[in-house]
């Protein structure tokens, strides 16, 4: 058995044994022991945005959007802003919601307008 199957099998005995723990747990005890929380889309957005291990590993949002605009900007020749960078971001997540319903679309789309305000404010300064 190669690596990446190894790797397969565990994840997959792991979500085995995860089913048969939520078979033995109503969805309260669940949420309890694991600590789900049924939050709404706006606060999952805002943990996802709002600093945090985010934050720490990829810079404040505006930083992290000017980043990605300058390398765009140098390997093009183009003069993106960070808060373009962020409006391709919600048209990558429209689109992407347009073909597919999913509520991680809509988290991300929460994220990245949050993300685009704060790129706008940045601008002004």
């Amino acid at each position: 058995m190669n690596i990446g199957c190894i790797g397969a099998y565990a994840e997959f005995l792991k979500l085995k044994k995860e089913e048969e723990i939520m078979g033995l747990m109503d969805g309260a005890a669940w949420e309890k022991e694991f600590g789900v929380e049924d939050k709404n889309i706006l606060e999952q957005a805002s943990e996802i945005v709002d600093g945090g291990d985010r934050e720490k590993s990829y810079g404040t949002p505006y930083s992290n959007m000017k980043h990605i605009a300058d390398i765009f900007n140098s390997i093009t020749g183009h003069n993106l802003s960070a808060s373009d960078v962020a409006i391709l971001n919600l048209a990558q997540k429209l689109s992407r919601e347009q073909y597919t319903h999913k509520e991680d679309n809509l988290i991300d789309l929460a994220g990245y307008s949050y993300v685009y305000n704060e790129c706008k404010k940045n601008e002004e300064k």
